[in-house]
C-alpha cells in the first residue's frame, strides 16, 4: 500500500525554517519549533527532513543563494572594482539596517561557528570561505587597477571588509538605530571610495622624489 501524502510543502517549510532560524538562532530553535511552524508530527518532521542540523543546513542554502546572493550581486555588478565594493558596503548596511533586531542569519551563525554541530559548522565555513574569495577577487581587481593604497595588501583590504560586515551585523542583532548602522556602512564605503586617491597621492609621492 503506498504511503500517505505528505500533507506540507517542503518548499514552504524551508521558507519558514528560514525565518524561525533566523529570528531565533540554531540553539534556541528545537525539534517543536521546527514541526509546528509547518503542521507536521514529529515522525514526519524526521522523515521528511532527517534531523535539526539538515533543517538549518537546508534553510541556510535558500538563505544565501537569496540574500547573501543578492548582496554579492551588488559586489560584482560595477564595472569599476571600488565602485562596487563601495555600494556593496552601502547595500550590506541597508540589509542589516532592516533586519534591527536580528541581523543577518549567515553572518550570525558565522560569528558563532564554533558552537554549532559540525555538519552546521562545515557548511558554514565553506560558504564564508566562498563569500569573502569573491570579496577579495573584486579588491585584487582593484590593486591590479592601481586602485588601492600603497602598501596595502588585497588580504589586508579584505580583512577591513570583513570587519565593517561583521560588525555591521553585530550593530544589527543589539538593536541598534537604523541610521547609526546606516552612518557606520557610509562611513566605510567612503573610505573605500577614497582608496585611488590615496594611491595616486602616492604615486605621485614617488614622481615627485625621482631626481
Amino acid at each position: 500500500m503506498a504511503g500517505r501524502p505528505r500533507q506540507f510543502d517542503p518548499d514552504t517549510a524551508v521558507e519558514k525554517y528560514v525565518e524561525l532560524f533566523w529570528t531565533n538562532g540554531f540553539e534556541r530553535t528545537s525539534v517543536d519549533d521546527l514541526q509546528t511552524a509547518v503542521g507536521i508530527k514529529r515522525g514526519s518532521f524526521y522523515a521528511a527532513f532527517g534531523d535539526k542540523n539538515r533543517a538549518c543546513t537546508l534553510a541556510l542554502d535558500r538563505y544565501i543563494g537569496t540574500n547573501t546572493a543578492g548582496i554579492l550581486a551588488v559586489l560584482e555588478a560595477a564595472g569599476n572594482p571600488v565602485d562596487g565594493l563601495c555600494a556593496f558596503l552601502r547595500a550590506a548596511g541597508r540589509f542589516m539596517a532592516d533586519n534591527a533586531g536580528r541581523g543577518c542569519l549567515f553572518f550570525s551563525l558565522c560569528s558563532d561557528v564554533e558552537g554549532l554541530p559540525e555538519e552546521v559548522a562545515r557548511f558554514l565555513r565553506q560558504h564564508e570561505h566562498d563569500f569573502f574569495a569573491r570579496v577579495e577577487r573584486r579588491v585584487r581587481d582593484a590593486g591590479k587597477a592601481g586602485l588601492l593604497p600603497e602598501g596595502q595588501s588585497s588580504a589586508a583590504a579584505t580583512s577591513f571588509v570583513r570587519a565593517v560586515l561583521f560588525g555591521l551585523n553585530g550593530m544589527a542583532r543589539v538593536g541598534a538605530l537604523e541610521r547609526s548602522i546606516l552612518q557606520a556602512a557610509e562611513t566605510a564605503a567612503t573610505a573605500v571610495h577614497y582608496w585611488p586617491q590615496m594611491a595616486r597621492a602616492s604615486s605621485t609621492r614617488r614622481g615627485a622624489a625621482l631626481p
